[in-house]
């Protein structure tokens, strides 16, 4: 195990200064590795854990859950993952309390289940680009959604049409640009919003009609589209899930949804009480805790068997990020930028 340095990055109240300290470096338990992080990938939740105090269980405490580096030592039950392996793995901590199990530092305890080989062709900043949104997509489309899961040798555009369409409401963010990549996979017509300066970039990643979510006719817009091509669409992911664009959503899923029983809806928060949902639709939370909690036999298979085979194969492509410079010191800054808003790309930091 190396020697090297744990400094931690710690949060002591909300939207307080974040401090370097230093903590010992952690054994990996069963079933678990632990890495030395190269980068570390902030997401929107951060934000809210930092500027509201949102599941945070105590102070202090440490934040984060995505990260990419190199595996330092393996514990007790590991075989299909080594010391010295590159890797990118998202870290449960926001669900167990341990803060070994955060991103925040220079050294994270994560669950094997929840760490994928990266290729080497593949850089730690661009591989850090898909870790949250890979496993909330899978969840969505493969769980929530009931899609079967695609077979891993096809290479990006080989799956066959199903006929079937999806809406997947917020296509350049982290989760929307997976989501649209694995929809490909399953053979999906894809009908996706983004801001017009990303269209050519969700098209390159396998959406088949793109609309400008600015538009004061965009559900007309998709739901013409839908009908112009005879594609119903009965499936929906939003993964911006504000009451505005879910409402949004089951109006496509109502008008183009065609005589498909029941109509279904994912989202990426809890509902929002002032939102009426209809009978004919079926709305579901796509929690990140099951990647940890009921479905590990899914985390257990995207980034144990899918994630390596689709970086490697091409089905997934890293999307753009934003370093922040000054590593554990920059978080901070990271935390203020996200909180500010950003658009198709990743805020990150390196160490």
């Amino acid at each position: 195990m190396s020697t090297s340095k744990n400094l931690v990055a710690v949060f002591t109240a909300v939207k307080s200064p974040l401090t370097i300290e230093e903590r010992p470096i952690s054994s990996p338990g069963p079933n678990e590795v632990l890495i030395r992080n190269e980068v570390i990938a902030l997401n929107p939740i951060d934000c809210k854990r930092w500027a509201y105090g949102f599941l945070v269980q105590s102070y202090p405490t440490i934040l984060g859950q995505d990260v990419s580096g190199v595996i330092e030592a393996v514990g007790p039950g590991v075989t299909s993952l080594q010391a010295g392996d590159r890797v990118i793995a998202i870290a449960d901590g926001i669900h167990t309390g341990e803060i070994t199990h955060t991103a925040f530092q220079n050294f994270t305890v994560a669950r094997a289940n929840c760490t994928a080989k990266i290729p080497d062709s593949l850089t730690s900043l661009s591989a850090s680009t898909i870790i949250t949104g890979v496993g909330t997509a899978a969840v969505a489309l493969y769980d929530v959604l009931g899609l079967p899961l695609p077979d891993l040798s096809l290479k990006p555009g080989e799956a066959t049409k199903s006929g079937e369409g999806i809406l997947i409401w917020g296509g350049a963010s982290a989760v929307g640009s997976m989501a649209i990549q694995l929809a490909r996979q399953a053979g999906l017509t894809i009908f996706t919003t983004a801001s017009k300066k990303h269209h050519d970039w969700v098209r390159s990643l396998g959406a088949d009609v793109v609309f400008d979510y600015h538009s004061d006719t965009v559900v007309d817009d998709i739901v013409a589209a839908a009908k112009k091509t005879g594609t119903a669409i009965a499936l929906a992911a939003d993964v911006i899930s504000k009451p505005d664009t879910l409402r949004m959503s089951m109006d496509v899923l109502l008008k183009a949804g065609g005589e498909k029983k029941p109509l279904k809806l994912t989202q990426t928060t809890p509902w929002p009480e002032q939102v009426v949902v209809p009978e004919k639709i079926m709305t579901a939370w796509v929690s990140g805790g099951d990647i940890w909690g009921r479905r590990q036999d899914l985390s257990a298979w995207l980034y144990g068997e899918a994630i390596p085979a689709w970086l490697a194969n091409g089905v997934v492509k890293p999307g753009e990020y934003r370093v922040i410079e000054g590593g554990l010191g920059g978080l901070d800054t990271a935390l203020e930028v996200l909180l500010a808003g950003v658009s198709g790309e990743k805020v990150v930091v390196e160490l």
